[in-house]
């Protein structure tokens, strides 16, 4: 049987993940809506995410970021009221998610352009408090996973150097839909990204 005053020690003891902006491709999606932001905001929650953290969304529909919260919000409320998703809660604690929304901007964009991958980084260059830290969340169709991990590349958006800033990329499933496409879509990827 455990100990829970050891159990609460180790809860204690968790770390903050560090400052970071982590650029959601498919802001606008129904993975974002539904897995993603409950799941950033029961980080909130747990206060695990630093104050150095920024959510950029990046979508292919035009809009803007007052339109992207108020989209989440919507989402997030009808989680509360209806139930639906992975995020089962009985209220939207406001200050938690006030905290979130104000740390989100947008960037509407192509995920086959490159210039919009220029953009991209300009905008990145300018968040604050970040540690130029990025992590790249691809809720994309799996048929943009090679494109964006490659335009990525090419706008030295992945690179790393020592004692830098890092770089991640998530990539969702499926990954691939059977054993030798997802060794290609591997191979592709390899081609700009290391494991």
């Amino acid at each position: 049987r455990s100990d829970p005053s050891k159990d609460v020690a180790v809860a204690e003891t968790v770390a903050v993940a560090p400052p970071c902006a982590m650029v959601i491709f498919g802001a606008g999606g129904d993975l974002t809506k539904r897995l993603v932001t409950p799941a950033l905001y029961n980080l909130v929650t747990a206060k695990r995410l630093p104050d150095g953290f920024r959510l950029v969304g990046v979508d292919r529909t035009p809009g803007t970021v007052e339109e992207w919260r108020d989209n989440l919000t919507r989402m997030m409320d009808e989680f509360v009221t209806k139930g639906g998703g992975e995020f089962q809660a009985d209220h939207l604690d406001q200050s938690a998610w006030r905290w979130l929304t104000d740390r989100m901007t947008f960037v509407h964009g192509d995920f086959t352009n490159p210039q919009d991958y220029g953009r991209l980084k300009e905008h990145l260059a300018g968040l604050d408090k970040t540690a130029g830290n990025h992590l790249f969340y691809l809720a994309v169709p799996d048929r943009f996973f090679a494109p964006i991990v490659a335009a990525l590349g090419a706008a030295d958006l992945v690179t790393e150097q020592d004692d830098g800033p890092w770089r991640r990329v998530v990539i969702e499933k499926p990954f691939g839909h059977d054993l030798p496409s997802a060794k290609a879509l591997n191979a592709e990827i390899l081609k700009t990204l290391q494991e």
